[in-house]
């Protein structure tokens, strides 16, 4: 029994161990915390550089459409977008990022294609009515009739530009509609120094300035020369060198414009102090004969005309003026008659008065003569 009693007690201790872990939950030990597998990029694919060339130079080809279309004006955002975008694509291009660069400018192409496609319709519109101005100013200034041999061209041209956007081909539109524009214009400026060249052979003013009129008339005969090369007249474009040569010949139109303008300001000009001298030497006529004291109010309203006259002359209405010195010349010479038709009467009356004294004079001399000498004037006596 000795023996059994240190079982039993071991029996015992592990019977209530057991007990008392069967009333406990297990304790979980913590768990390593699971790492994400390593993320792997998918390998871009290669990119041709040739490919990548060919993109740069679409791009590049759309972004200059785009300028030249000046749709960094109609719409200012869109185009700042795109430009935006191609400013990256460039700068990866440039950086040897091939794939990086590919996308941009893929990206870039389309924005500019999309800016491209509703901006050159609008930009056909603007360039239609541009024509259509032009046109309202050459009707203005009655081209239509003053030269119609330059303004059915323009409405040819108009007509056909205006066909074009009706088709949709809206580049031949804008085309179209900007040689109207030109046509126009030359239309107005034809008209305009036409105006003015018959202007001068009517009033005489190339005499005044010879050397510019005749610069004016060489250019008015470039306008000519030039126009037909432009083929003007057809109202299309039939050379390479017409948008050039109708260029030139605007330019030729605006020298003569200014010459001929030159020539006839110095015509009237001319005149205007052609008729001053006039009024002035008529002026000091009746200064000489005492009129500004002699018919001082009618000198004061010939001088007031004058004057007036001078004022015209130096704000340059040298119509207004030459017609003031020319009225004014025409009261001094009324003055001026006036005061010698004054002054000869108070001579005639001095005179009249003078002789009055010296009969006088004499009468008295006679009768003195006589009280001194009774018998001087008395009858000899009867002798018989």
């Amino acid at each position: 029994m000795k023996r059994l009693a240190p079982a039993l007690i071991l029996l015992v201790s592990l019977a209530i161990f057991l007990a008392s872990c069967a009333g406990k939950p297990p304790v979980k030990q913590p768990e390593e915390p699971v790492q994400p597998p390593p993320t792997v990029e998918p390998a871009k694919p290669g990119v041709n550089q040739a490919e990548l060339d060919s993109l740069m130079a679409q791009t590049l080809a759309e972004k200059k459409k785009a300028f030249d279309l000046k749709l960094f004006e109609i719409f200012p955002d869109d185009y700042q977008a795109a430009n935006n975008s191609y400013g990256t694509a460039k700068a990866d291009y440039d950086a040897g990022k091939a794939p990086e660069a590919k996308e941009g400018l893929t990206k870039t192409l389309a924005l500019f294609k999309d800016l491209n496609a509703k901006g050159i319709v609008e930009y056909a519109a603007l360039k239609r009515k541009d024509a259509a101005d032009m046109k309202a100013t050459a009707l203005k200034a009655e081209a239509d009739s003053a030269v119609p041999d330059r303004f059915a061209p323009a409405l040819t041209a108009e007509t056909a530009a205006a066909g074009a956007e009706g088709a949709k081909s809206y580049e031949a539109a804008i085309s179209g509609y900007e040689r109207a524009r030109i046509l126009f214009e030359l239309a107005y400026k034809k008209a305009i120094a036409a105006g003015l060249k018959d202007r001068i052979s009517t009033d005489g003013f190339q005499s005044w300035d010879s050397s510019n009129f005749a610069l004016a008339e060489a250019k008015y005969a470039d306008d000519d020369r030039l126009y037909g090369l432009a083929g003007g007249k057809a109202g299309v474009a039939d050379t390479a060198k017409d948008p050039a040569n109708l260029a030139l010949a605007i330019d030729a139109l605006d020298e003569a414009i200014l010459r001929y303008n030159l020539v006839i300001q110095k015509g009237r000009q001319g005149i205007a102090l052609d008729k001053k001298q006039g009024s002035d030497e008529a002026k000091r006529q009746a200064e000489d004969l005492k009129a500004q004291v002699a018919v001082k109010d009618e000198y004061g309203e010939a001088l007031a005309t004058y004057q007036r006259a001078v004022s015209f002359m130096a704000a340059g209405d040298f119509e207004a003026a030459a017609l003031g010195f020319s009225d004014a010349a025409e009261a001094f010479e009324a003055v001026r008659a006036a005061a010698a038709d004054k002054r000869a009467k108070a001579e005639e009356a001095m005179k009249a008065a003078a002789e009055a004294a010296e009969a006088s004079l004499k009468k008295a001399q006679e009768a003195d003569a006589n009280v001194e000498n009774p018998q001087a004037g008395s009858p000899a006596p009867a002798t018989n």
